[in-house]
């Protein structure tokens, strides 16, 4: 049971991490700003939205690797990828 909470702390950590992502890009000028690369890549180094995702980022793989010590990986990759496929295809 453990384990399986784990799991579903690894999935919404991921969704959640990756919003911020896109909060933080879009914030910065979306794909638009990609065309200024030097003047891009310190604004998103600094961008308190991505800042935090990376930081999510980092706990996710802490808890993925208490998982994967706990669970056979085909079970634990099996239930992640099921429970972020319905909620990366929602449009945000």
């Amino acid at each position: 049971m453990f384990v399986k909470l784990l799991l579903i702390l690894v999935s919404i950590n991921t969704i959640a991490s990756q919003l911020l992502v896109k909060k933080g890009v879009t914030q910065l000028g979306g794909i638009r700003a990609l065309a200024d690369l030097p003047r891009f890549i310190p604004l998103a180094a600094t961008s308190p939205w991505i800042l935090l995702s990376v930081c999510l980022q980092i706990v996710g793989y802490l808890v993925w690797f208490v998982v994967v010590t706990r669970e056979k990986l085909g079970v634990a990759v099996a239930f992640t990828g099921a429970t972020t496929s319905p909620a990366s295809a929602c449009p945000t």
